[in-house]
């Protein structure tokens, strides 16, 4: 904790150097917390809904949490100070910004034992999707409404189950006057990943001058269109 190691960076760039003196390098920076982290922040941990077990190098952090991109820009800031400061700086001209298994951005949907599962489900998930409710409806009355649950608050919300994701009321179809609840969280689920990128681009963009192109895995559709959940579960629509 508080400290950096770049000395496998410096390996790669010594071997580039002898190789490929003159050649432009995107570096792709993996921005997953570690095991310590993990044991330190338990609520900001992945976790699956029904408690399903995650997979140990797959998933981290949960992607929803503030803390997670908050200690996630100091690091990512030690490295690109590090980075300015090197010989090699000036062959840089981007930084892709990734997470997860592929380096992609999105909601892990198969679980430790490899089977079908649906992640979002940690304390701090749930804390981010109640300040965007907030955010949204100002009160616990307007929530409630909207959502046709009378009583409702924003403490007592629960994530709809796997199985109320993949249903509609109009055939797959959701209707804004009975389905407000489905709306809201799979608004959620991409506005989180689209933000997490956004926060630590913002990062880059901030350490570099706004001199380094930044970039990430997000944003593509087919590939999830004939995944076993929808397309807007995985997050890729923000």
């Amino acid at each position: 904790e508080g400290r950096f190691d770049f000395s496998q960076l410096e390996r790669c760039q010594e071997v580039l150097a002898a190789n490929a003196p003159d050649l432009f390098q995107i570096i792709i920076v993996k921005c997953v917390m570690p095991q310590w982290w993990l044991k330190k922040n338990p609520d900001d941990e992945t976790r699956y809904y029904g408690e399903n077990p995650i997979h140990q190098q797959k998933d981290r952090q949960a992607l929803a949490s503030k803390k997670y991109l908050q200690d996630a820009a100091i690091a990512l800031r030690a490295f690109l100070q590090f980075l300015k400061n090197s010989p090699y700086a000036d062959r840089v001209i981007a930084i892709g910004l990734s997470e997860g298994w592929n380096s992609e951005w999105f909601w892990s949907y198969s679980d430790g034992l490899n089977q079908p599962a649906r992640s979002g489900f940690s304390k701090s998930d749930y804390a981010t999707f109640r300040s965007y409710l907030r955010e949204k409806y100002a009160s616990s009355e307007k929530l409630a409404h909207a959502w046709k649950e009378p009583g409702l608050t924003f403490e007592t919300i629960c994530m709809p189950t796997p199985e109320e994701q993949d249903a509609g009321s109009l055939l797959t179809m959701l209707q804004p006057e009975k389905d407000m609840r489905l709306i809201d969280w799979f608004s959620f689920r991409n506005r989180a990943i689209a933000e997490a990128i956004i926060s630590l681009g913002k990062v880059v963009k901030e350490e570099t001058q706004g001199k380094l192109l930044t970039g990430a895995y997000y944003g593509y559709l087919i590939a999830f269109s004939n995944i076993f959940n929808r397309l807007q579960t995985v997050g890729h629509l923000g």
